[in-house]
């Protein structure tokens, strides 16, 4: 069976789904790393109670004499603190790496966006200016309009690109748009 020709379109579809799953994954690991740790203190607890029960070789303070109910709630209680502020960490630190994650997740989608415009846009100044019609011309405006919006999201890499592909634009007799950050 032949192969299938891939679009450019199928292209970024795949790099899109490629990159989603390899996000996700990471999430679910980073997320795993958490749960893990939230498990050992949970365990840290239940050893550290049973540990207290047969010091005191009860389950019921109620059976123990004043001076050590007093002792066993002490010791309980702070048990039971240690453990609620480990486990506040750990959701303090999740949030904290679900949040930079998705900064990260979005920046790169970003990136793989404004790159696909910036190589659309140079795809488009390989054309004759004279032979184009006005559809074409309306998607190289439509390219540059859209990448001066976002010049300030871009990238150093990205921007010396595209001030690149101004350049070579404006060489083949291109109307160029004027960016407002390169």
């Amino acid at each position: 069976m032949p192969k299938r020709n891939r679009t450019p379109e199928l292209d970024h579809a795949s790099e899109d789904l490629i990159a989603s799953i390899q996000d996700s994954d990471a999430l679910e690991s980073g997320l795993r790393k958490f749960e893990a740790e939230r498990a050992t203190f949970l365990r840290l607890f239940e050893d550290a109670k049973t540990d207290i029960l047969a010091e005191f070789k009860t389950e019921d303070p109620e059976t123990l004499s004043e001076r050590d109910q007093i002792r066993f709630n002490t010791k309980l209680k702070y048990e039971e603190g240690l453990r609620d502020d480990r486990l506040r960490v750990i959701d303090e630190n999740m949030r904290a790496y679900k949040d930079e994650h998705s900064k990260q997740c979005n920046t790169r989608k970003r990136r793989r966006v404004l790159d696909r415009k910036i190589a659309e846009c140079q795809k488009l100044a390989e054309e004759d200016p004279v032979h184009s019609d006005w559809k074409f011309i309306g998607k190289l405006k439509h390219a540059q309009v859209t990448l001066n919006d976002k010049v300030q999201d871009m990238s150093t890499h990205q921007k010396e690109t595209y001030a690149h592909v101004l350049k070579e634009l404006k060489e083949k007799g291109w109307r160029v748009l004027a960016p407002g950050g390169i």
